[in-house]
């Protein structure tokens, strides 16, 4: 397991959160199970022809499957520039950080899967954030910190 902690401004400055569920309507129990939908379908946003504005539209119910998909569409491109993410505007020319981004996004999406699942679950009301923020990943000039107890970074 690793996981990765950002400084709240850096987020903060990007995305105003409305008003998230009160600790009476989401428990300990009810993570447990959100972590317990497996069957989620992730949703492939990548633009085939940007020109078009054709998404690819596959869909995944395995988080290693969706993202070897990605890969695989990263392969194709010549070399990196502007992410062919649906909604996306980042750009950039470093291959890994540019990999590294466009999976994000893959991984981002397996979240708003299992979010909207639990959401249905708890019955609570649709995300407030705005369709045209939907799938921007924050910019963290500040970089990653591992939580992991053994490690040094």
């Amino acid at each position: 397991l690793f996981t990765m902690a950002v400084s709240s401004t850096a987020i903060d400055s990007i995305l105003t959160i409305p008003s998230l569920p009160t600790s009476d309507q989401v428990t300990t129990d009810d993570l447990q199970v959100m972590l317990s939908f497996t069957e989620t379908s992730n949703l492939c946003e990548w633009i085939n022809i940007p020109e078009e504005g054709t998404i690819c539209g596959m869909r995944f119910e395995t988080l290693d499957s969706f993202l070897t998909h990605i890969r695989s569409h990263i392969s194709l491109l010549s070399k990196p520039g502007v992410c062919q993410w649906n909604l996306c505007r980042y750009s950039c020319t470093h291959p890994i950080e540019f990999t590294s981004h466009v999976l994000f996004h893959g991984h981002h999406s397996n979240l708003k899967c299992k979010g909207e699942e639990f959401s249905d679950f708890k019955c609570l009301p649709a995300c407030q954030l705005g369709s045209e923020l939907v799938n921007d990943v924050p910019k963290v000039e500040e970089g990653w910190k591992c939580m992991w107890e053994e490690s040094d970074e």
